[in-house]
Order: C-alpha cells, then structure tokens, then sequence
C-alpha cells in the first residue's frame, strides 16, 4: 500500500460561471456605460435647444431683411418681441451712392443664456 501522501487524487472539476467578484466588475462596467450614455444624451438635447432657437433666430432676422428689402428704399427703424421669448430691432438707413444698409438683430434666451443674432446688408436703391 502507498503512504498516504503518494496517492493520487482525483481531479476537480474546474468551476462553471462566474464568481462573485467577476460579476460586481461587470455590473459596475455596465453601469458606468449607462450612465456615460444618459450624460451624453443630456448633452445632445441641451444643444439641440441651442441649435433649434439659433435657426428660428436667423429665420426671423431673413425675413424681416428681405421685407425691408423689397420695400421703397427709405430709412426705417423698428423693434418688436415675440411672446416666444425673441426681441428683434431693425434699421435701415440711407447711405451715399443711392443705396441703403439693413441690420436685424434678434435676442434670445436659451437655459438662462442671451445670445444674439446680426445681419446687416447693403442693397441698392432703384428709383
């Protein structure tokens, strides 16, 4: 017989799955993943209101020059507010060589920010 520190054993199975300490990591991973996610998404809706209020901006700020624009040449000045939150202040004014010079400029208010908008042209004058 064999002493006793010579025998041979039987191999372990190897363990199925995962241990406790591998899955926490991989909840933790996950989580941080998420949470990138939903900061990110934050972000992108934020600058989407930026962007969406800068168009509607410029929109108004066209328009008016192009009203002015087709109308006898002539100096004006105007402003008005929008109940969306826009102020907008026109001019156009008489410049020499019988052409005139417009200027729009709307102000906004987006997650407590003012910003502004300009445009300013010069067209002709035609009798």
């Amino acid at each position: 017989m064999c002493p006793r520190f010579f025998r041979r054993r039987a191999p372990r199975p190897l363990p199925r799955g995962f241990t406790l300490v591998e899955t926490i990591v991989a909840i933790v991973l996950i989580e941080i993943g998420l949470l990138a996610l939903v900061a990110s998404t934050g972000i992108v809706v934020r600058e989407t209101l930026i962007v969406r209020a800068r168009t509607t901006a410029l929109e108004l700020a066209r328009n008016r020059v192009e009203t002015i624009a087709a109308t006898p040449c002539m100096a004006t000045v105007g402003g008005i507010s929008a109940p969306s939150g826009f102020r907008e202040d026109w001019s156009a004014r008489l410049v020499p060589v019988s052409s005139r010079e417009i200027g729009d400029s709307v102000t906004y208010t987006v997650q407590r920010v003012s910003r502004t908008v300009t445009l300013k042209t010069r067209t002709p004058c035609t009798p």
